[in-house]
C-alpha cells in the first residue's frame, strides 16, 4: 500500500475516534467563553469586605493563650458588622472576639447566618444552614467540617465557609455548576475536573494535532496529485 493511502486511512480512522471530542472541545469553550465568569464564581452574591488588614501584635495578646499555645500572628477580619481578629498559633487557627476577650471558633449555626446575613449583596432569604462533616463534590479540595449555606433564589446558590475563621471558602450556584460541567468536558477530567495534564488529554491533544497537520498534508498531497493528471 502506498504511503498516501495508508496515512488516509489512519487519518480517517483516528479523525472518527478523535472527531467527537474534538467537538466537545469547540462547544465546551464557546459555552464558556460565553458566561461573565465573575457570575460564574458568585461574586455578585456578597459584599467584598471581609478582610480589613494585618494587625501588629500588642503585648496582651502577644501573651494570650489560644488552645494551650501562644499566638504568633493575627489578622482583623469584618464578620458580622464588627471587627474580629483572626489568631494564628502555628498549630491552627482561631476567631478571637476583642470585645468579650474569648475564642468564638469553632462558628454556631447562629454565627454563620448572621455572618451570611451581613454580607449579602442583595436581601436573599436563607433556606437551610449546614455543618457538613463530608465536602460536598462541588467544593472538592476545602477542608471538612464544613458550613453549608443554602439561599433562596433562583441560581439555586449556596455559600460555603470555615467554622473557625468564617471566612467565605466557596460560592456556588446553578451558573457555576454548568460551567463545571463544560469544563470537564474541556479537560476530559471527569473524576477531581481540575487536572489538566492527565495523559488522556495530552494524547487525545497529540491525536487531534496529528488528524490536523495529516489532513493538510492530504490536502496539498491530492491538490498536486490532479495537478499531474491535467498535465
Amino acid at each position: 500500500m502506498k504511503p498516501a493511502l495508508l496515512l488516509r486511512k489512519i487519518h480517517k480512522w483516528i479523525g472518527l475516534i478523535i472527531g467527537i471530542q474534538i467537538l466537545l472541545w469547540f462547544v465546551s469553550g464557546l459555552v464558556m467563553s460565553w458566561f461573565d465568569i465573575d457570575t460564574v464564581r458568585g461574586d455578585h452574591l456578597l459584599k467584598t469586605t471581609e478582610k480589613v488588614g494585618t494587625l501588629d501584635l500588642p503585648q496582651s495578646l502577644l501573651a494570650f493563650q489560644s488552645q494551650g499555645h501562644p499566638v504568633v500572628a493575627a489578622e482583623l477580619v469584618y464578620l458580622m458588622s464588627d471587627i474580629f481578629v483572626l489568631v494564628d498559633t502555628g498549630h491552627g487557627q482561631a476567631l478571637f472576639d476583642p470585645r468579650t476577650k474569648k475564642i468564638i471558633s469553632p462558628l454556631t449555626k447562629a454565627h454563620v447566618n448572621a455572618i451570611i446575613e451581613s454580607q449579602l449583596a442583595q436581601a436573599t432569604p436563607i433556606i437551610e444552614t449546614l455543618l457538613l462533616d463530608e465536602v460536598p463534590a462541588e467544593v472538592r479540595g476545602r477542608p471538612a467540617p464544613i458550613w453549608q449555606v443554602q439561599l433562596a433564589d433562583d441560581d439555586n446558590s449556596r455559600i460555603y465557609l470555615s467554622p473557625v475563621s468564617g471566612q467565605v471558602l466557596a460560592k456556588r450556584t446553578d451558573t457555576w455548576r454548568l460551567f463545571d460541567f463544560f469544563w470537564m468536558l474541556h479537560i476530559m477530567d471527569y473524576d477531581e475536573r481540575s487536572d489538566f495534564n492527565h495523559p488522556l488529554l495530552i494524547i487525545s491533544t497529540l491525536l487531534a494535532l496529528f488528524v490536523a497537520v495529516s489532513g493538510i498534508w492530504l490536502l496539498f498531497y491530492t491538490i498536486k496529485l490532479k495537478r499531474k493528471k491535467t498535465l
